[in-house]
C-alpha cells in the first residue's frame, strides 16, 4: 500500500490531478487547464534511495509504467546473488526479490556516494529508508543544488521514509526556487505540522499525515511477518502455547 501512495502522488502531480478536481469543485468542465503540463512515464527515471520490501515495490510499478529504476543501498550489490532478498516479507507477487529490476546500482552512507547517484538525473525520487545518524538530513542544499542541474528541475520528490530525511527549509527554497518539480511527502518534519505551517501552504508540495500504511490488510499482513519469525525462532505452534498458557496466569 505504501508502494501505491508513491506511485498515487506521482502520477497526480505528471497528470495534474489535483487542478481538475478543483476545476470539478467550481461545477466547471472548462478545457482551460489544457495548457498545463502532463508527462507519461515511459523513458524516464526513477532513484529509489532504500531498496527494502517498499523501494522493491516501488521499482515494480513503476518499471510497469515504462521508467528507468536506479537503486541506492548502504551497502554494496556487486552480484546478482547479493541482490536478492530472500528475507524481507513480501506479499506474493509484488517486489523484486531478485533485484533484477534496476538498471543502476549504487551504494554508501557518505554524503560524496549519494551526490554521484543523483548525478544521474531523476524525474522521480522515492525515499523509502530508516532514520539513523547517517540519513538525518540526508538531502539538504547541496543536494537540491544537484537535483536542480542534473534534473533540470523536474525531479518530483516522494518521502515515505522519515521527515528527518529532508531538510525542510532547504526542501522549501528548492521548491520555490524551482530546482525540483515538487514534492509529496507523508513523513515531515516536524511531524505533525503545526497549524499554516509553511509546507501545508506550498502548492507543489502534497502533505499527508503518516497514512501510506493504512489499509484494510495491513494488520493480516501483520500476522504473517509475525508467524514467519515465530517460526524462526524455534516454531510458532510452541511460541502459540506459551502465549496461551501466558493468558491463563
Amino acid at each position: 500500500q505504501i508502494a501505491e501512495y508513491v506511485v498515487a502522488t506521482y502520477l497526480q502531480h505528471t497528470h495534474q490531478l489535483l487542478p481538475y478536481a478543483f476545476n470539478q469543485r467550481l461545477k466547471s468542465h472548462s478545457r482551460r487547464l489544457l495548457h498545463l503540463p502532463v508527462h507519461d512515464s515511459p523513458g524516464l527515471r526513477a532513484g529509489i534511495l532504500g531498496y527494502g520490501a517498499i523501494g522493491r515495490h516501488v521499482a515494480r510499478l513503476v518499471s510497469a509504467l515504462g521508467m528507468e529504476v536506479y537503486a541506492y543501498t548502504l551497502r554494496p550489490r556487486p552480484t546478482p546473488e547479493s541482490r536478492r532478498d530472500n528475507r524481507t516479507y513480501l506479499v506474493p507477487g509484488t517486489g523484486d526479490p531478485d533485484g533484477v529490476i534496476p538498471v543502476k546500482w549504487f551504494h554508501g552512507e557518505e554524503k560524496e556516494s549519494l551526490n554521484r547517484f543523483l548525478e544521474e538525473g531523476f524525474d522521480l525520487l522515492v525515499l523509502s529508508l530508516p532514520l539513523t545518524k547517517a540519513t538525518e538530513s540526508l538531502l539538504s542544499t547541496e543536494q537540491f543544488d544537484i537535483l536542480a542541474t542534473k534534473g533540470k528541475g523536474k525531479t518530483f520528490i516522494v518521502n515515505v521514509g522519515r521527515g528527518k530525511l529532508i531538510d525542510t527549509q532547504a526542501l522549501l527554497e528548492a521548491v520555490r526556487g524551482g530546482k525540483i518539480a515538487g514534492a509529496a511527502l507523508d513523513v515531515t518534519d516536524p511531524e505533525p505540522l503545526p497549524e499554516g505551517h509553511e509546507l501545508l501552504r506550498e502548492e507543489r508540495v502534497f502533505v499527508t499525515p503518516h497514512v501510506s500504511w493504512v489499509s484494510p490488510r495491513v494488520w493480516g499482513r501483520v500476522l504473517e511477518v509475525l508467524g514467519r519469525n515465530l517460526d524462526a525462532l524455534g516454531g510458532r505452534g510452541e511460541w502459540v502455547n506459551l502465549l496461551e498458557r501466558g493468558n491463563h496466569l
